[in-house]
C-alpha cells in the first residue's frame, strides 16, 4: 500500500542482480542496493545436504571460506559484502572511472548517484574494456562485459556495479585508461 502511493509520486526502477536487490530513482538522482540474503535456499540447502551426505559434509560447507561459490556462507553475506566493498573502494579511490557510493550501513543499504545505465542494444563493453586492460579483465565476472553496469558521464564510461573483489585491482591498475573510452568505443561495429 505505502509503495503504491510513493511510487505514484515518484518513479523508480528496479533490478536484480545474484547477491543485491538495486531500487534506482532516477528523479532523485539516487540508487538504493540492498543485499539478498538467500536465507530459505541455505536452510533447503543445509537440510538436503544433511540428509544426503551426513552432518559433517553439511558443517564443512558452513566452514567454506565465504568466498567459496558453494559455501553457504556466501549466498547469506555476499551481497553485504559486495555492498561494504564498493563503499570501501569508492571512499578510498574516489575513482573518477567509478559512480560515487554515498552512504553505505554497514552493507545492508548503499546509496549511490544514479547513472543512466548503458542500454543493451548494440553495446560491447568488454572487448574495448580488454583491450584497455590487455586482458585483465577476463575471468572479473559479469561487470566488465554487462552494458547496464556501466552509465556515460561527461563523455567517458563510468562503472556502475564495482563491489566484486576481482575487478578493484584492475581498477587501480587501469582505472586512468579505461576514462580514455566512451560510449561510442562500446557500439558494435557492423
Amino acid at each position: 500500500m505505502i509503495f503504491t502511493k510513493i511510487r505514484q509520486k515518484l518513479q523508480y526502477v528496479t533490478a536484480s542482480g545474484k547477491t543485491r536487490f538495486v531500487i534506482a530513482f532516477p528523479e532523485l538522482g539516487l540508487v538504493v542496493k540492498f543485499p539478498i540474503v538467500r536465507l530459505k535456499y541455505v536452510c533447503v540447502k543445509t537440510k538436503k545436504d544433511i540428509k544426503t551426505h551426513g552432518f559433517k559434509v553439511a558443517l564443512s560447507m558452513w566452514t567454506m571460506r565465504s568466498t567459496n561459490l558453494f559455501g553457504h556462507r556466501y549466498k547469506i553475506i555476499e551481497g553485504v559484502r559486495a555492498n561494504w566493498r564498493e563503499r570501501k573502494f569508492w571512499h578510498k579511490t574516489q575513482h573518477r572511472f567509478l559512480c560515487p557510493t554515498l552512504f553505505s550501513l554497514f552493507g545492508l543499504l548503499n546509496i549511490q548517484k544514479y547513472m543512466k545505465p548503458l542500454s543493451i542494444k548494440n553495446t560491447d563493453v568488454g572487448r574495448p574494456i580488454a583491450r584497455v586492460t590487455k586482458g585483465s579483465s577476463f575471468g572479473c565476472g559479469h561487470e566488465f562485459e554487462s552494458p547496464p553496469n556501466f552509465s556515460c558521464q561527461d563523455g567517458h564510461l563510468v562503472m556502475l556495479d564495482y563491489g566484486s573483489i576481482e575487478i578493484q585491482p584492475v581498477i587501480i591498475k587501469f582505472g586512468e585508461k579505461l576514462l580514455c573510452l566512451t560510449e561510442r568505443d562500446c557500439v558494435y561495429r557492423e
